[in-house]
């Protein structure tokens, strides 16, 4: 249980993580 836990947090945290990265990359684009 803890361990499913743990792995359904890290994949939350990359979808986080991916998705912040899309953010910057278009408003760093708009920007330009």
């Amino acid at each position: 249980n803890f361990v499913s836990l743990s792995i359904a947090r890290v994949s939350l945290f990359v979808m986080v993580s991916i998705h912040q990265d899309d953010v910057y990359k278009t408003t760093s684009s708009a920007y330009k």
